[in-house]
């Protein structure tokens, strides 16, 4: 029967794709980053004068309006991922979900210079899924899948902590730059049965962990024209420096052999893309802010248990604005592409991958009270495209839609 039921086979594999994109590699703007910049849809390298633009362009700092103020941001964020008539011709939902502090900064004058410490979580996926499916084909005339049951759960978080400095080195002229840590953490179970007409069962289970240790080094540079425009410029990347993962794979089949996969643990390491990002801002008015950004990154590939991944270049764009009714409120919103990295997908067999470019917009309110703010605010993103998750080398459609809600405060001191 195993020899006849490839098409079971290779839905039960559906899982294994996580295995190997490590939750969502094949975007770049997965979550936005801070207060002000998050509502500005991430269109924040030519201002960044607030904690979060230790994260964007740290030369922004140097033009902070205070010389001591602090900023969190905690968000609750939500992706979907559907996959057309990807098991037994029948959809299949992917859901991702959770609360998470999206950034922590602070920042203090030292001087001529701005001094900063500051807490980023540019991605996080967090998944704990359960699915029954009954009555699927199996390949084979007279014989059906009467049940088929998978759940897994899954963690894939990176976090950036560490210090900013910046420093006005000529009229007009900053320049600034920011020494994150780099943590990545990943945590994926995966539990497979089919239960056939025939009374025979196939067992699979996966499991992967996988912690990486690296630094993120931000420089950046910025002119600035006080109430006028601004020019930003920032560039940074990734370099892992340790990592360890651990992979094993079990399967049962209908005659209770078991097949197990169980390679040393490996210590290849992830290659990481050079980020550049170029930003500019006009201020119409006193009232009135207007930013946008472009973001590069470069092609890069890297090896993992034999399975090598490659990543195209890919630019992505930002566009936001923000209006002051009045001295107490503020209207923040910005539009944003997150573009896939991913080559097109072909078809081939074993090829497991997606490609789907994401495009989305951002909105919240800001409250001043004397020296706080309080700010309400979420951004939403969807794009459709096309994936390979299975073993059969079948291009099927999909859906991508995420949102996020956050509410931040910032403190001036």
């Amino acid at each position: 029967m195993k020899r006849d039921c490839v098409a079971v086979i290779s839905f039960i594999a559906v899982l294994l794709f996580p295995l190997l994109t490590f939750g969502d590699d094949s975007h770049y703007t997965n979550i936005l980053v801070g207060d002000r910049a998050g509502a500005l849809a991430g269109a924040y390298t030519a201002v960044s004068d607030d904690p979060s633009g230790m994260y964007y362009n740290p030369a922004g700092i140097a033009y902070a309006s205070e010389s001591n103020l602090s900023l969190s941001v905690n968000g609750y964020t939500s992706t979907s991922k559907e996959y057309k008539g990807a098991i037994g011709n029948r959809d299949w939902l992917r859901k991702s979900s959770g609360i998470m502090p999206n950034f922590f900064g602070m920042l203090r004058s030292w001087g001529k210079i701005k001094m900063g410490f500051s807490y980023a979580v540019p991605d996080q996926i967090t998944e704990n899924q359960n699915d029954t499916l009954f009555d699927l084909p199996s390949g084979t005339p007279g014989l059906s899948v009467s049940k088929f049951m998978m759940n897994h759960k899954m963690e894939d978080k990176t976090y950036h902590f560490g210090p900013s400095f910046a420093i006005e080195v000529a009229p007009h002229l900053s320049l600034g730059v920011t020494l994150y840590v780099h943590y990545r953490y990943t945590d994926y179970s995966s539990n497979q049965m089919a239960w056939f007409s025939n009374g025979q069962t196939d067992w699979f289970n996966s499991y992967m962990n996988s912690e990486e240790w690296g630094v993120r080094p931000i420089l950046g540079l910025m002119w600035h024209q006080p109430s006028k425009f601004s020019l930003g410029l920032a560039v940074s990347r990734v370099f892992a420096l340790r990592s360890d993962t651990r992979l094993q794979m079990t399967e049962k089949d209908e005659n209770d052999k078991m097949a197990i996969f169980d390679p040393p643990n490996s210590s290849d390491m992830r290659s990481y893309p050079y980020q550049i990002r170029f930003g500019a801002a006009f201020f119409p008015s006193s009232s009135l802010l207007i930013t946008a950004d472009v973001i590069y990154h470069t092609p890069t590939d890297y090896v993992l248990f034999g399975t090598k991944r490659s990543f195209d270049a890919v630019v992505n764009g930002a566009l936001g604005s923000e209006y002051r009714f009045r001295k107490d409120l503020a209207l923040r919103a910005g539009i944003f592409s997150n573009r896939s990295n991913t080559p097109e997908i072909k078809g081939t067999k074993g090829e497991n991958g997606e490609k789907v470019d994401v495009y989305g917009g951002s909105l919240a309110l800001c409250f001043f009270t004397g020296k706080t703010s309080v700010s309400l605010g979420g951004s939403y993103s969807l794009g459709d495209g096309k994936a390979n998750i299975t073993a059969d080398p079948a291009i099927i459609d999909m859906t991508y839609r995420n949102w996020t809600l956050f509410i931040s405060s910032t403190y001036f001191f």
